[in-house]
């Protein structure tokens, strides 16, 4: 975790049951301690899960040794909210090419049938995002929008990043805008640890044929971690990739699915703690046998 920066935690831990049923239980985590975060150091933090008395924990290691501006996007992996053509997906996003057509639009074009007339029409918003396995620390979003027929600049764009829990606006942003097609547009904001970004869009022109939006490239610049330091899956947060999460559904309706583990990398009292939950947990999970009666012949 760079200096200054707080900690990704979990919003949810993933708790396995004796019968193989796995469930996400909510965890209230400590404040990180006063001057936690000003000097490299190591500290813990406690989380209760919540419904029991339970606790586990994360160790979270403070450090000076990252370079910062650091594109952390090709670790990533894209999404969007809607892709308009099978051509014009989000997989491009992160592709390191910043010009071309072949690269993601939300611009449709509905043929006529019998009953219906031809349409093409922007929605009022799209978003286009990438994600992590680990946590990334991250500044600046820069987005190169193509600008062509039907395709222009969004009337106006918002970062959002995954606090653990759910999409949150990201603090003090600021946007300079590019003044031609496939340059960087930079958005600034307070440097974040996240699993997961995204960039929200306003069509300039919703509901018509003009206000369709198209990005070559989606850059995340970030600090990155020096050599020695993990890439960051304890919550310490900083770069690397690994392998890729699921695809996030339109809308942005995703499970916690960030959440620590019964089986997962943590502290040995963090692991006897869940093991422990996931053997109360059974004990209260009632099985119900179905007993069928046969009705006797009249």
């Amino acid at each position: 975790m760079p200096v200054g920066v707080a900690p990704f935690l979990p919003g949810a831990a993933r708790v396995t049951h004796t019968d193989g049923v796995t469930e996400l239980v909510d965890v209230v985590w400590d404040r990180v301690p006063a001057g936690g975060l000003d000097r490299p150091g190591d500290f813990s933090l406690r989380g209760v899960l919540s419904g029991t008395d339970l606790t586990t924990s994360i160790d979270v290691a403070v450090s000076d040794a990252f370079s910062p501006g650091e594109n952390l996007a090709p670790g990533a992996t894209p999404s969007a909210s809607f892709s308009g053509r099978p051509t014009t997906v989000p997989a491009s996003l992160n592709d390191g090419v910043t010009s071309g057509e072949a690269s993601w639009s939300s611009q449709y074009s509905k043929s006529a049938t019998a009953l219906l007339p031809a349409f093409d029409l922007a929605q009022p918003e799209d978003w286009i995002s990438l994600a992590w396995d680990a946590p990334q620390a991250v500044d600046t979003l820069v987005p190169y929008f193509r600008l062509a027929p039907g395709r222009t600049f969004p009337a106006s764009v918002s970062v959002e990043y995954w606090d653990g829990s759910a999409f949150v606006p990201a603090a003090g942003q600021e946007t300079s805008w590019a003044t031609e097609s496939e340059q960087p547009t930079t958005i600034t904001f307070d440097e974040v640890s996240t699993t997961r970004v995204r960039l929200v869009m306003t069509s300039a022109a919703p509901g018509t044929p003009d206000g369709f939006v198209q990005v070559t490239e989606l850059q995340a610049l970030g600090d990155l971690p020096g050599p020695g330091l993990g890439s960051g899956g304890d919550g310490s947060g900083g770069g690397g990739s690994g392998g890729a999460p699921a695809p996030e559904p339109a809308g942005g309706a995703r499970t916690a699915d960030d959440g620590c583990s019964a089986s997962g990398s943590t502290s040995p009292g963090a692991a006897a703690a869940l093991l422990a939950l996931v053997a109360l947990l059974a004990r209260r999970r009632p099985r119900t046998r179905h007993h069928m009666r046969r009705s006797r012949p009249s």
